[in-house]
């Protein structure tokens, strides 16, 4: 309506799905997955995204996430 963007970023996907008409999911400093909010939090294509969701607390199984999960270290 007003032209405007503004960037939001937090750890916090609840706020976000509240908040965003379009997410980006970065995954050490590169965006992984990009889309219409709605479509990121009921289809999310990344692995990584898939994990980020199954971490919000009541959504889905913390800590049984693939590929290293989230606390996978960032460098070695």
């Amino acid at each position: 309506q007003l032209n405007l963007s503004m960037v939001f970023i937090t750890h916090d996907l609840r706020v976000a799905a509240r908040l965003c008409h379009r997410i980006a999911v970065m995954q050490r400093g590169v965006v992984v997955e990009i889309g219409p909010a709605e479509q990121v939090f009921t289809r999310p294509q990344h692995a990584y995204t898939q994990e980020l969701l199954a971490a919000i607390p009541g959504r889905g199984h913390a800590g049984q996430a693939a590929h290293g999960g989230l606390g996978a270290p960032v460098a070695a």
